[in-house]
């Protein structure tokens, strides 16, 4: 009999396959690119880009000296912004997308 730990270790060992399937279809389809799009769109007409342009130029003058700047230390301090800053109805729209096109490829 599988222990406890075997069955979930099986578990997620399958969502991840199914996980990577719904990506590679999503790819070869086309309909990654076109979420893609989607979200950059939308992003841009909500005023998202320039939102996080503004934020990113004061964080840069906030520095003490160019020393101070690296890209993973922007990009890390900009990122939990940058996902927070995200409307909901955008959020809602691009997984609505995503769901809609795993129940049509029957996942």
């Amino acid at each position: 009999m599988s222990s406890h730990l075997e069955l979930e270790t099986e578990r997620k060992a399958k969502e991840n396959l199914s996980r990577a399937s719904i990506y590679e279809t999503l790819t070869s389809s086309g309909e990654k690119d076109k979420i893609k799009e989607l979200l950059r769109k939308r992003l841009i007409e909500c005023g998202w880009c320039d939102e996080l342009k503004e934020y990113t130029k004061k964080l840069v003058r906030g520095k003490e000296s160019v020393e101070d700047l690296t890209i993973d230390g922007l990009v890390s301090e900009i990122t939990p912004k940058a996902r927070e800053a995200v409307p909901d109805d955008i959020k809602v729209e691009v997984l609505q997308s995503i769901r809609s096109f795993i129940e049509k490829n029957d996942y």
